[in-house]
């Protein structure tokens, strides 16, 4: 048995008693776990104080898993899977009692990007538990792969926000956008639009376009949001948000 990981990058690993869903305060990542005793699965007295069958001193544990190093709370309903190293950043799972992820599971991806986070998942992402690579490719929005392919390039990111550059002008793009004009989303100045609904704010100039096939928001300004640099687009960028999200307007 080995220590509960206490850190996550800059994030603090709290582990509560009362806790009902994990969630984040500030730069605390604050993670239920049962009020039991690893050692005879009796009723803690306090917040992990003492157990009063067999008089140990408890804190939160976890065993480690030496073929695919996952962490599971000894503790707990939670487990917890390494996607960088010392946890920097993890995903944690929440197994329902059906056993089937995708009707009823949990689960959240956290740790530190440019500050802590924690944000919920679709369940489905348990299936790259083990497979960090195939987690991280996961999150990319199809569309980014799509004009990639396409155009060759790379896209940006802030956050839960993708950004890909188009390899044309903006007076092209607004030639092109005549298809969305008349559905309700003209090329328009914008001082303070949310993103997607999301705390991500444009200053700038977007609209609704047809692209590679695809209707795609296209950006051009400043993005700013809370934990994060300012992501300057300059030019026409295809904008788009990470995939798998269990709410994506509620994103951290």
């Amino acid at each position: 048995m080995a220590g509960m990981p206490t850190r996550a990058g800059l994030a603090i690993l709290e582990y509560s008693a009362t806790a009902a869903e994990p969630h984040r305060e500030g730069n605390v990542i604050i993670i239920p776990a049962a009020k039991r005793c690893p050692k005879c699965a009796k009723p803690l007295l306090g917040n992990w104080e003492f157990c009063p069958t067999c008089g140990l001193k408890v804190e939160p544990e976890l065993g480690c898993c030496p073929s695919c190093g996952a962490a599971k709370a000894a503790i707990g309903s939670l487990e917890m899977f390494p996607l960088k190293p010392d946890f920097e950043q993890f995903l944690l799972l929440r197994k329902p009692p059906s056993g089937r992820y995708w009707n009823d599971g949990q689960a959240w991806f956290g740790g530190t990007d440019e500050a802590p986070f924690l944000v919920q998942m679709n369940p489905a992402v348990y299936r790259w538990a083990e497979q960090p690579d195939g987690f991280y490719g996961c999150l990319i929005p199809p569309i980014m792969l799509a004009l990639t392919r396409k155009w060759g390039g790379n896209y940006r990111r802030q956050g839960d926000i993708f950004a890909f550059p188009l390899p044309f002008s903006w007076q092209h793009v607004k030639e092109v956008g005549d298809f969305t004009r008349a559905n309700g989303m003209p090329f328009e100045e914008v001082n303070c639009e949310h993103v997607f609904g999301t705390r991500h704010i444009l200053q700038g100039s977007w609209g609704r376009v047809m692209v590679a096939g695809k209707v795609a928001i296209v950006a051009e300004g400043t993005i700013t949001a809370p934990d994060h640099s300012p992501m300057e687009l300059k030019g026409p960028h295809v904008l788009d948000q990470t995939a798998h999200l269990f709410d994506p307007k509620m994103a951290d």
